[in-house]
């Protein structure tokens, strides 16, 4: 919350300072912390209002981007802290969705945004701690879609033994034995 209100200050002063504005580092600062106190949150919707400012923040950078503010362009961090806090707090299509927003941002053009391998672990996260029946095969198919994404060479990530385990909790919720 305090960063939250740091940020702000920054936005506030740096309407007359330009060196003041926050960039995207100040962004993806604030965007770590929101995301990190996500599971520390237990009280009824606290989660979800974190992740919901995480993305509202997200919008902010993209509506001054687009705006002509070019330090304000999200990147693969920002992405990544934003899908982190969406993956803690639930339900994992809203991770889901915001991965296909990166992902489009960045075959739009904007190659700072382009998924990463921590991408792609999150999003796999965010469907385990869902404890959702279809979680095992939601992660299944991401996995496919890494190795598919890698064989056509658009994007570099593959599907390894750590990914592989972080898929693992998910199987748990369609053993029918």
């Amino acid at each position: 919350e305090k960063a939250c209100e740091m940020l702000l200050q920054m936005q506030r002063l740096g309407e007359n300072d330009v060196s003041i504005q926050p960039d995207v580092y100040s962004y993806s600062s604030v965007l770590s912390c929101l995301a990190r106190n996500v599971p520390r949150r237990k009280e009824a919707g606290k989660q979800t209002e974190l992740a919901n400012e995480a993305e509202r923040i997200l919008a902010d950078m993209q509506t001054r981007f687009q705006a002509g503010d070019e330090r304000s362009r999200p990147n693969t961090v920002v992405y990544n802290c934003v899908l982190n806090a969406w993956a803690l707090a639930g339900p994992p299509e809203r991770a889901e969705a915001l991965f296909q927003r990166m992902y489009q941002d960045y075959v739009d053009g904007n190659t700072g945004a382009k998924p990463s391998c921590d991408t792609f672990n999150t999003l796999i996260k965010a469907w385990a701690f869902s404890r959702n029946a279809e979680s095992s095969q939601k992660a299944v198919e991401i996995l496919e879609r890494m190795e598919e994404r890698q064989k056509t060479g658009t994007l570099n990530v593959f599907p390894n033994v750590g990914r592989l385990s972080k898929a693992m909790p998910c199987t748990h919720l369609t053993d029918t034995r």
